[in-house]
């Protein structure tokens, strides 16, 4: 059966001017996370991050953002009717917010950056399938090839909630087939397929950005866009 995966971009910078009113939305944990970052430029995002995730997510489940604004981002699932999921990736100056009403999922997103020790991380992050694979490609795709493979397996942990703790060069992504025009992977764990995980992987042109999502059954990919000042003036 298939479902479907709402995808927020968004550009934290476009959103400073609105910083203190957004923070209205935050919890005093919240509040105390963000305050924590010595950087004002850094707590400021941070605290519009946490504020639009509320937004959104009031968006999505047809209540004000008033009636959320008090409960925690993370327990905010456990206390709502009806169940969702959602996943959260932070990459520079952009935020991915991935939101779902079936199964649960995870969410990478990483800026295309050079690396100075690519070979080191290659080694130490890939199974010998996925090196063996990157061995045979061109120089010049091998970065962006990297990066597919690291925000594949991220998001195929975050969906299992359990981070990096896993040895990463344990688990192989192999792109088996597109899904609208995007690349579908699979994951083994050694030489074992990991049954019904589906993750799909995007190259964002505008911002040089790679994203993956995972989940543990089909899905449709929706983009969605919002517009938080109409809240704000609520």
């Amino acid at each position: 059966m298939s479902c479907s995966v709402d995808l927020y971009l968004i550009k934290l910078s476009d959103y400073l001017h609105l910083a203190d009113s957004l923070a209205e939305y935050l919890s005093v944990k919240e509040l105390s996370i963000c305050q924590n970052y010595r950087d004002e430029q850094t707590m400021l995002k941070k605290k519009i991050a946490y504020s639009l995730r509320k937004i959104i997510l009031a968006s999505f489940l047809h209540v004000t953002p008033d009636s959320i604004k008090r409960l925690d981002i993370d327990n905010i699932s456990n206390d709502m009717n009806p169940i969702f999921y959602y996943s959260t990736s932070y990459t520079q100056d952009v935020m991915a917010f991935a939101l779902s009403q079936q199964e649960n999922l995870g969410l990478d997103i990483e800026a295309i950056e050079d690396l100075d020790d690519l070979e080191a991380m290659m080694d130490q992050y890939c199974s010998i399938y996925e090196l063996d694979f990157l061995a045979k490609e061109a120089e010049e795709l091998k970065l962006q090839y990297f990066y597919n493979i690291w925000t594949a397996k991220e998001a195929f942990l975050k969906m299992l909630r359990v981070g990096l703790a896993r040895d990463l060069s344990t688990l192989t992504v192999n792109q088996t087939n597109y899904s609208f025009n995007y690349p579908v992977y699979k994951v083994f764990y050694k030489k074992n397929l990991v049954k019904n995980i589906k993750i799909v992987n995007l190259y964002i042109r505008k911002t040089n950005c790679i994203i993956s999502i995972c989940k543990d059954s089909n899905f449709k990919l929706n983009f969605r866009t919002f517009n938080p000042t109409s809240y704000l003036l609520r």
